[in-house]
């Protein structure tokens, strides 16, 4: 994979010891989908979708108890976790995938609103509601995460250690049989 910023990248073949090496269009590294844009928008379509399916099971499953702390707890474990995975390095810029992951964090808090307070908030705008039941929007919780890691690496508390040195060559394995 190249990457860079132009619509249309050189290709260049590359070989390591004499093997062709397979040129792929999407690369998934430390869990995070990778493009040759580096644009993050196949992994935030992939974390929505997942944490939407997901979504779906934590309210139903929340719905059996009366304690609405459960929910609370399913879904940040199941679901938000998902949404700010890694964020620091994938988290969306462009508006419309902003919206995109506050509609799933919104459709919770709506839920869980209802479940609170006994009625359906349908008039109540977004940012009251989530407010209404403890919760922040997932834009402020990826600011403050990226200031405190900011913050962290000025103040030298993330250990970040040489990689350690190969000791042997990489076999090929087009060649070992």
């Amino acid at each position: 994979m190249t990457f860079g910023r132009l619509q249309s990248l050189v290709e260049q073949s590359y070989t390591l010891l004499g093997c062709p090496i397979q040129r792929v269009e999407e690369i998934r590294d430390l869990g995070v989908l990778l493009d040759p844009q580096l644009s993050f928008r196949n992994q935030i379509l992939a974390c929505c979708k997942s944490a939407n399916k997901t979504l779906g099971y934590v309210m139903r499953t929340a719905s059996h108890f009366s304690d609405t702390r459960v929910a609370m707890v399913l879904y940040n474990s199941f679901v938000r976790s998902k949404l700010e995975f890694d964020a620091i390095t994938w988290g969306p810029y462009e508006a419309k995938y902003i919206v995109m992951m506050e509609r799933l964090q919104r459709k919770f808090a709506r839920y869980l609103f209802r479940r609170v307070y006994g009625y359906y908030p349908f008039l109540y705008p977004s940012l009251f509601v989530i407010g209404m039941v403890g919760m922040e929007t997932l834009e402020v919780r990826r600011a403050v995460h990226t200031v405190v890691h900011y913050l962290r690496l000025l103040r030298g508390g993330v250990d970040n250690p040489p990689a350690p040195r190969r000791l042997r060559a990489p076999v090929c394995p087009c060649t070992s049989s």
